[in-house]
């Protein structure tokens, strides 16, 4: 994304088959994408999304205008070590100049997803913050779905979609009753949605070709630790 004078524009640049050179695409297309895991083991996605401009802009707006997603404060609301020490990244950035100085006075942080040391709500809230709370949020994509995942608002567990109905969603498995069905993954749709790589079903629906299977098992452990609807 590339900011003008009269607002944020794409711009999506495709590699050719040699590596060499990247051009200009804004149509969309589908790729072969290979890479060494963490384990060394090659993986290969066949049929990679490059997404068109029309794709971008369904999840990078609000309001209807185009904006980024990125990293919020609560996200880096930590301390982090730098060659001179450890300090908060938010008051190293001021300092350095990156950000105004004029941040919330209280922020409430996110914790790592994969820190077994935080509570498993916690844990989960920062996941649905990080990757869902930019469509799940009033006045952007998915505001016409009752959930609403921003960090502050997760409190709620209605707002998880916890014992919520699935209202119309006709074309998934009538198991599927609520979004969250406390204890059985089979019956929640939430879960259903992140497990699949099917294009129809699968969330979010743009910007993932796998299933983030760290991210399923931790919302599966979280679905499994709730009471039942009363």
């Amino acid at each position: 994304m590339i900011r003008k004078a009269t607002g944020w524009i794409f711009a999506e640049y495709v590699w050719n088959t040699s590596q060499t050179e990247a051009y200009l695409d804004m149509a969309g297309s589908n790729t072969t994408v290979e890479w060494k895991d963490e384990n060394n083991i090659l993986r290969v996605v066949d049929n990679y999304r490059i997404p068109s401009e029309q794709q971008c802009i369904t999840c990078h707006k609000f309001n209807e205008l185009p904006i980024p997603i990125g990293i919020k404060p609560q996200n880096l609301n930590h301390n982090y070590t730098y060659t001179s020490g450890s300090k908060n990244q938010l008051t190293k950035w001021i300092e350095v100049g990156y950000l105004e100085n004029n941040l919330p006075s209280t922020i409430t942080s996110t914790v790592d997803y994969n820190d077994t040391s935080k509570s498993l709500d916690l844990r989960v809230r920062s996941y649905l913050d990080i990757n869902c709370a930019h469509c799940h949020q009033t006045n952007s994509h998915c505001d016409y779905r009752p959930m609403r995942f921003a960090f502050n608002e997760t409190t709620n567990l209605a707002n998880m979609g916890v014992c919520v109905d699935t209202q119309d969603m006709a074309d998934f498995p009538p198991a599927l009753s609520k979004i969250v069905n406390p204890a059985n993954i089979n019956r929640s749709m939430l879960h259903y949605r992140l497990n699949t790589d099917n294009e129809s079903f699968r969330m979010p629906l743009l910007g993932r070709t796998e299933i983030h299977t760290e991210g399923v098992a931790l919302i599966e452990q979280w679905i499994n630790s709730l009471s039942p609807c009363q």
